[in-house]
């Protein structure tokens, strides 16, 4: 089959399709090329990154000939790590992440939440909290927070954020110590990271 591959909308079970669901089931089982973009005019339209081999060929077949066009029975990502722990010494206490996930295409939130507090309040002893997403291999810091004072106080993050097919995801939470170098109090408690599809 030439790139792009067209199928006739009638290959299709129930004479229709779901792009979201079709995109998730090449992405996981075709690995000779990559999905950019499915598309219908007179035909649907599946176009790769180059020709794929006979053999995804065949998959894709039987992909395109099972498709029941229906929608993901449940959402396709709501992806939680979290953590617990309260501590007064090293430089990072709760680290919380969730790696490597490649969402459906369509819009989604990140749901960020961590507590911060010190055992002083100085002002020369801050908790800080980062959240980084690193999409495609490209790590941003989104979000910070920072408490000073002898009272855990939360921080809530709320990221929305778009997927195109074959995005690659990793969120991280991260705490740090700042001011003195020796004994600081910076504390941390309970740290949540949530992915939802929205």
């Amino acid at each position: 089959m030439m790139n792009p591959i067209e199928f006739d909308i009638t290959d299709f079970p129930n004479d229709k399709y779901n792009a979201a669901v079709l995109t998730r089931e090449i992405g996981d089982q075709i690995s000779s090329a990559d999905l950019l973009a499915i598309t219908q005019n007179s035909s649907v339209q599946f176009l790769f990154t180059t020709d794929i081999s006979a053999g995804d060929e065949t998959i894709l077949d039987d992909i395109v000939s099972n498709h029941d066009g229906a929608d993901f029975t449940s959402e396709p990502y709501e992806d939680i790590s979290e953590q617990e722990s309260n501590d007064d010494s090293g430089n990072e206490i709760v680290t919380v992440h969730i790696d490597d996930i490649m969402p459906y295409p369509g819009e989604y939130t990140v749901f960020a939440y961590q507590e911060l507090a010190t055992t002083t309040n100085d002002g020369t002893h801050i908790s800080k909290g980062r959240l980084h997403v690193t999409k495609n291999g490209n790590k941003v810091e989104r979000a910070e927070a920072h408490n000073d004072q002898n009272l855990f106080q939360p921080m809530c993050l709320v990221f929305p954020f778009s997927v195109q097919a074959g995005d690659v995801f990793t969120f991280e939470m991260t705490f740090e110590r700042m001011g003195a170098d020796t004994g600081n109090p910076a504390r941390v408690q309970r740290s949540r990271l949530s992915v939802k599809k929205t």
